[in-house]
Order: C-alpha cells, then structure tokens, then sequence
C-alpha cells in the first residue's frame, strides 16, 4: 500500500509563500523519529492541500522513512517512482527497498526498464552504474563502469566514480588501477584530487598484506583476519581465587532497541550484585561493572537507557569523547600487527585508537561484545590490551540471512575469533546460535544460548485502561473466552489473519471476546475488517499502551501470527502472566514455550491458516480446566526460566567460562495426548 495516496485525492488549493516556505522547510533539523513524526503531521496536512507537488511528496515520503516506520515504505517509493520516473531519489529508496526485502531480481528488472531508452547522456549512464551497486549487484555495476571508460576514454567522471566504488568496498588495488589510467594532466574537481590521493595511499599501505592472505576482494576485511588469526596461538591467565574481575560491556548506543534494553538490564543487575557483594554462579564480583558505547547522541535517541545506567550507578564510557591515541604509539605488540593497522576497516582503527589503553588501564577479565558491529570495533582492541576472555553476544540471525545488516568484515572476522583462544560465542536463542553456526560452517555446541531476562509485568492497570475496559466488558455482556494479542500492526504479525480468526472462532463461539493492544499502519485495515463482518464491539482496539501486564491479565489466551521472529519477549510475558500461548513456529517463538504444555504451535510461520488457529484456540476455549493447568505450568515453570536471578547466574557462568550445561532445562509434562484437537 502507497501511504501517500490517500493524501493525493484533494483538489490542488493556491501555493501561498508561507506554504513554499513551510514545504522548503519540512527536513530542516529534522534527527530523530520523534521529530520526523513531529513533523510528518504538518507534511500530510500540505499534501491533501497541495497533492500535485513532487518536492512536497518526496519530502513527506523522507519524513515517513525518518520515523523508522517500515510497513509499506517499498510501497510508497515505488508508487512515488511510477509518478515521478524521472526523481533520482524515488529511484534509488525503491532499490534500497527492494535490496533490504531480497528482491534484487525486482531491482535489476526496475533499473533495466528505467534507463532502456535512446540517447542516454553519460551523467545518466553513471547513475545507472551507480543504482546497480545500491542493490549489491556489483558485477553488473562494474561492467557498466569498465564500459563507459571504455567508451569514453578523455572522460574523467567515469574513472573517479568507478575508483570510488571500489575504494569504498575496500578493493584498493583495483581502484588504484584505474586512478593510474587517469592523465596526470587533467583537471579534476578538489574532492577528486583528494579522492585519488587517499586511494594512492591506501594501495601504498595495502602492499603490507601479502597476496596469499587476500581471502576476499577487500583489504580491509582480509587485514582483520590477518591482525585477529595473529593471537590464535596467545595464552590467556587463569583467574586466581573465586572473585571474577571487571566485565566491560561494549555496543553502538543506548538507543531504544531491545538489545540494548536487554544489556542495560543485566549490566545493572550485575552492577548492584556486586555493591551488596552477592555471589553469583559461586563467584563474588570483584570487578567494576562498566558500559562502552561509541556514542551518545540525545538528539537522535542515541541515550534512550541511559538514565536506567544512571539510576544503577553504573560506569559509562563513551569512544567519541575518549582521546585518540595515533595507533603508531600504542605499542600493538606485534610486527605483522603494526605493519598492517593503516588498512584495518575503520571501525576497528577507531576501537583501537581509543580501547587498547582503555582496557589496559581498567583491566577487565571480560569484554562483552553485544551485536556484530562491537566485534569489529572492540575485539582487536580486547586483544591488543590482553582482555583474557572475549564474549560476542549474537542478538539475532546472522548478517548472511539479513542482507541489509551484512558487512565483508563480519564473516572475515568471526571465523578469525572462532580459533582465538578465550573467545566465546552467545546467542539468546537456539535458532540463532544455529544459524551462526551453520553460517560460519562451526560446530553448533560453540554457540551457548543464555535467553533474555523477562520481568513480571505490573497487572494493576492505569486509571483510563481499566475504564476502557470495564466499557468494553459492559457492552460484551458475560464471556467464557477473552483471546488477546500484543503486536504491531505490521505485515510481519499479520493482523488481518488475526482479526480473520477471530470473525471465524465467534461464529462457533458467540460470546468470545477479543483484545488486540498496539498500533501500527495496519490497524485501519483491521478495524475495517471486524467493522464488516460485525464484529467491531467485540474487539477491542486499545492501540499503543504501556500497560501490557494490566491487558494480559484479562486474558484467557494470547495468539501470535508472525512471519519471522528473533526471540519474541511478548510471548514470555503472556506465559508469566499466566495466559497460555498459540503461535506460529517463526524465529525463536516455539524456544519461548513448552508445546501442548503452556502453549500451542501452528504448523507453519510462512502460510497458517485460519481453519487451524481457530481450530487450536476452540482446543483451549472449550476447556477450561485444562487452561487453568496450562497457566499453573506458566506460572511455575515458565516464569522462573526468565528471571533476572536465573540469567544472572547463566551469564556469570558463561563470562567466567565455567563448563555445564547450564542453560538446559528439565522437560515438562505433556499436558495433551494430542495438540491437534
């Protein structure tokens, strides 16, 4: 669905000079979601006065990209795109789209139909190179280059451009052949003087690395390898007596993601355990509880759980207000190591002017590294000092299955880590570990799996919730059955499939009711569904709300309808609260609950069908003893898996690399004979 087009159907009203000037001003200091939001409402307001303006819809289309709202943004590019064929940036967003949904196939189809035409100038020829390495298909993007330098060989533009494309993906020897067909006698702008200085010295540097160890077309990634694979043979100190050194966690930001959230968390739990001198998994915490993160940056939300930081009293470190220490003067200990530093991916040389006597003077046992960019920021870093133990915490499926998040260094560098002694690989869920190891062709048992930590939600309620909910029971009159949800309404959780079901489970159950928290661009369309099929009294739409335990308590069962899944905390919570759970096998969901023990899996995340939910819920429905011992088993079974004690204790036995199985759980009791129904 194009989210501008319902904006577009008003009649064009006069442009005044206030209007030019407010549509001129739409992006300016725009930085973070909430602004984009901000003013996105003023943007919608102009485009259903005003619809004809391309800048006008471009500038709303950026604004609906800045909110970090996904949901039909493919949709809209493409629909601005077909409007305007001839807007670049229409172009280039409907690519990138498409590139981040694995329709690169799509992609090369768009950009062939776009510039097939007669007469087309060179400026419009190097673009076209250009948007074929936006959708990754740098095979066809060089080609286009090799051709117009073939076709055009006075022309300096196609040179440049093709040497900055390779320069940027780290291929510097091919870059700098093609700087060397460049006359030294041409004219180029500054920016291409220095363009081509910055190449001729990066191919200088790249002659440090030897062609044998070139695993892949970029230094960068191959110098990582190289500087990791030179600690494989170093020894790590054994700790003595039973107190466990500092533990340094290292990420991007505190941003509001659930990562971070998750980190923020144990970060401040192990900081406290340590004040009150509590042991943990048998250890006492002798050392200082310390944050890294590269940023803080409050006007892009970079610091959202920074104050839950700062209530703890835990140590932050920031690298971008740290002192840069030239990499020549650390002393990195090793000859091969200093020889090819100067073409190590910046991020690292970043980490490394910054870390190396970071972590030498505060001396932690443990570098926590959460998410794959830290890896390549911090791991060296960790090294160089002499960190004895290197943690990766894997917080979802790898790069290999999320093209937009892939990065040349990230394969490069894991299977370096996998043979350095004192690196230990974490996932927080079975499905992720897996598909790491398969990835990286490792043995599945490297990967532990220590799950998040999953608080009790308040059931209280606020005031205007449980008066939206005693309206909403008035008018529903007495039920035997009450199905909730807690989502997005994105594609992804198909909300319309969920509305779907619930039309069918009334038409057998008539007095079942029905609670679906959360908002989202979706809930339109769902609430039109329940609206015709008459159901709209018996579903309740409470939209966005920030209490989730007070609308789960009213619950007799929860359905999840996803797509894909990392490890969905939602369902965690549900069971916690006792309601017992149904939901497709997506991502992690089905390591979330015990099957026909405190949940009900579907047969398929990629097409379930309605006949089958309604099947499962009516299994519960229409048994309400054997809901009950489903939510005893929850309560008593579930809810202790996830608490934070419990995740302490497996996080300190996994950063003090202590051997057990300690994240295996005894199975529990099949509650049904059959989960068919």
């Amino acid at each position: 669905m194009d989210r501008l087009l319902p904006l577009l159907g008003g009649a064009p009203q006069p442009v005044t000079q206030e209007v030019e000037t407010q549509i001129k001003s739409l992006l300016d200091g725009v930085t973070t979601p909430e602004a984009a939001q901000s003013r996105l409402y003023l943007a919608q307001r102009l485009l259903g006065r005003h619809p004809n303006r391309e800048d006008l819809q471009v500038a709303t289309a950026q604004l609906m990209e800045l909110t970090r709202e996904a949901e039909h943004m493919l949709d809209t590019w493409a629909g601005l795109h077909k409007r305007f064929p001839k807007n670049q940036l229409a172009l280039r967003m409907s690519l990138r789209w498409l590139a981040r949904a694995g329709r690169s196939e799509d992609g090369t189809a768009l950009l062939n139909a776009a510039f097939d035409q007669p007469g087309i100038t060179l400026t419009d020829q190097l673009l076209e190179a250009d948007l074929f390495a936006e959708i990754k298909d740098h095979d066809a993007s060089d080609a286009r280059y090799r051709a117009l330098i073939a076709r055009y060989p006075d022309q300096t533009q196609p040179k440049t451009a093709f040497a900055k494309r390779l320069y940027l993906r780290g291929q510097y020897w091919e870059a700098g052949k093609i700087v060397a067909q460049i006359d030294p006698k041409a004219k180029l702008s500054p920016a291409a003087e220095q363009l081509c200085q910055d190449i001729i010295t990066a191919v200088g540097n790249a002659k440090t690395i030897p062609d044998r160890a070139v695993r892949t077309s970029s230094v960068p990634s191959a110098a990582l390898y190289m500087a990791l694979s030179s600690f494989h043979g170093r020894r790590t100190p054994t700790r003595l007596g039973a107190a466990m050194g500092g533990i340094a966690f290292v990420t991007g930001s505190l941003g509001a993601g659930g990562a971070e959230r998750q980190m923020t968390r144990i970060a401040s739990a192990l900081h406290k355990a340590r004040q009150s001198e509590r042991d943990i998994a048998g250890l006492r915490l002798g050392g200082e509880i310390e944050v890294i993160v590269t940023r803080i940056d409050p006007a892009n939300g970079k610091d959202f759980y920074k104050p839950v930081l700062d209530e703890a009293g835990v140590s932050l470190s920031v690298l971008a207000e740290m002192t840069p220490e030239p990499l020549v003067s650390i002393g990195l200990g090793n000859p091969e190591l200093e020889q090819i530093a100067a073409v190590l991916p910046q991020k690292t040389q970043y980490g490394l002017s910054r870390l190396v006597s970071h972590f030498r003077a505060t001396r932690p046992e443990v570098a926590y590294l959460w998410q794959d960019g830290s890896g390549v920021t911090a791991a060296l870093a960790a090294l160089v000092a002499g960190v004895p133990r290197i943690v990766m915490s894997l917080r979802g499926l790898p790069p290999n299955l999320r093209p937009e998040m892939m990065r040349e260094e990230y394969e490069d560098m894991y299977r370096a880590l996998a043979d350095v002694p004192g690196v230990i690989f974490s996932a927080n869920s079975r499905i992720a570990a897996d598909a790491y190891a398969d990835w990286l062709s490792l043995p599945r048992d490297r990967f532990d799996v220590i799950p998040n930590a999953v608080e009790p939600l308040p059931s209280d309620g606020k005031p205007a919730s449980r008066a939206l909910f005693r309206d909403f029971t008035a008018s529903t009159g007495p039920s035997s059955f009450t199905l909730g949800t807690v989502m997005r309404f994105t594609p992804n959780k198909r909300p319309g499939l969920w509305v779907e079901a619930a039309i069918k489970l009334s038409r057998a159950l008539p007095d079942a009711r029905f609670i679906m928290v959360g908002d989202g661009q979706g809930v339109t369309e769902a609430r039109a569904k329940a609206r015709a099929a008459g159901l709209s009294d018996r579903i309740l739409f409470t939209g966005a709300s920030d209490d989730v335990g007070f609308w789960l308590a009213q619950m007799d069962a929860f359905l999840l309808l996803s797509e894909f899944e990392g490890l969905p905390n939602v369902l965690i919570e549900a069971q916690i609260a006792g309601v017992p759970v149904i939901s497709t096998p997506a991502g992690g969901a089905t390591e979330t609950f015990e099957d026909c023990v405190t949940g009900l899996t579907l047969s398929t995340a990629e097409a379930p069908a309605s006949a089958e939910v309604v099947q499962k819920l009516l299994l519960l429905a229409r048994q309400p003893d054997l809901r009950a011992r489903m939510s005893a088993y929850c309560k008593s079974d579930i809810a202790p898996r996830y608490a934070l004690d419990r995740v302490l204790e497996q996080t300190v036995s996994l950063l003090s690399d202590q051997n057990g199985d300690h994240h295996v759980d005894a199975p529990m009791p099949m509650l049904l004979t059959t989960c068919a129904g």
